[in-house]
């Protein structure tokens, strides 16, 4: 049996331990833990990748999330649009920083925020305050037609990027639409260091400023001197270290994560359908992600189906992953909070699951995995 992993940090430690070591011994060497030099540099590195402006580094995705609704005025009981189909940490923010969630239906193809959902529904509530949409999995949304949409009815925009540092929107990083972005370095995404982690990105440099005062307690001008309630969330300078060593290699990374979403998009068997990326995109491929193609409706016997066939995949001894398969609003935190018509969400939930996705998967074992799902497939009638 081929030994195939979900996710090979494992592989890609070989290539970057020397670097790895000798950032974090120069800190330890240092002594400067919170904020040292390996932190500036990230931050500066950042920019550079992205064409962004301006970034400031934190210690989660979740708090890059809550610190961006903060620096954007979020008042208590603010409503604010996001999806449904996604990680926790997009709706818990908002509650976090004190606004109310409303979510709103994803195109079926491409899995995000759709804009005629939203559009449709801020035409019918002028309460709303912002727009987070994710990048779900690495695919960028439409980033144009959001931003549009934000700009008409005035309202601000944030993308949650946790997934999708390294994506590309029209010959444009996709960090650098929104009114600010924010990622996620958790150790399994495309960029992540060896524990937590987080950035924010924006061209405003007077949003930046009040984002840097308030990761660390809402600091003034100088120590001691605070000018609002901020909180504590400052990436520490051993992780930036490991950032700084990934990021060496990350253009090629990507370049090969493309390579394997080819391969696989040329090799699965129709009964399943791969995410669609626009011809205008280009993902960051944080997962690999397929649905079902069938023609069950019933939501019950979709995920009895998608739940079978995951199990008989990973019997062959692929490792398979069903990501987000209880949409948010349909959870106990999230079930009372304001919804659109979520019909594809549920969908999506009940249908999709992500095959490995690594850039150190070889032509072979790609091969080998399509082998194995199409052959789990083949006599499956769906």
């Amino acid at each position: 049996m081929v030994d195939i992993k979900f996710i090979d940090l494992g592989e890609q430690r070989k290539v970057i331990s020397e670097a790895v070591t000798r950032n974090v011994l120069n800190t330890i060497e240092r002594l400067d833990f919170i904020g040292g030099e390996y932190v500036k540099e990230l931050e500066r590195s950042l920019c550079e990748f992205s064409g962004s402006q301006f970034s400031a580094s934190c210690g989660s995705g979740t708090d890059a999330l809550v610190i961006s609704l903060m620096a954007l005025d979020l008042n208590k009981g603010d409503k604010v649009i996001c999806p449904s189909y996604t990680f926790t940490a997009t709706a818990e923010a908002i509650v976090l920083a004190g606004g109310i969630p409303v979510f709103i239906d994803v195109d079926k193809n491409g899995f995000n925020l759709c804009p005629s959902a939203l559009e449709s529904y801020l035409k019918l509530h002028k309460d709303v305050r912002g727009v987070i949409s994710v990048d779900i999995f690495g695919n960028p949304c439409d980033y144009d037609e959001i931003r549009r949409i934000c700009d008409e009815f005035g309202i601000f925009y944030i993308s949650d990027a946790a997934q999708s540092f390294g994506s590309r929107y029209k010959n444009r990083s996709s960090v650098t639409i929104a009114d600010v972005s924010t990622t996620s370095f958790y150790p399994a995404k495309p960029l992540g260091c060896y524990g937590d982690g987080g950035a924010l990105l924006t061209n405003d440099e007077v949003l930046l400023n009040r984002i840097v005062s308030l990761r660390n307690h809402g600091q003034g001008e100088s120590r001691y001197i605070y000018n609002e309630i901020g909180v504590c969330s400052r990436l520490d300078t051993i992780q930036a270290g490991v950032l700084l060593a990934k990021l060496s290699i990350f253009a090629q990374e990507l370049t090969r994560r493309e390579q394997v979403a080819r391969l696989y998009h040329s090799m699965l068997s129709d009964k399943l359908i791969c995410q669609n990326i626009a011809n205008w995109s280009q993902s960051s491929w944080a997962q690999f992600t397929v649905r079902l193609n069938t023609g069950i409706n019933d939501t019950e016997k979709l995920v009895a189906c998608r739940d079978d066939i995951v199990s008989r995949i990973s019997q062959t001894g692929i490792p398979v992953q069903v990501y987000y398969g209880l949409a948010l609003h349909l959870q106990p935190p999230y079930i009372d909070f304001e919804k659109g018509d979520l019909s594809n969400t549920e969908f999506l939930s009940s249908s999709t699951f992500s095959l490995p996705m690594h850039p150190y998967l070889t032509d072979e074992q790609v091969r080998y995995i399509c082998e194995q799902v199409n052959g789990v497939l083949h006599d499956y009638s769906i």
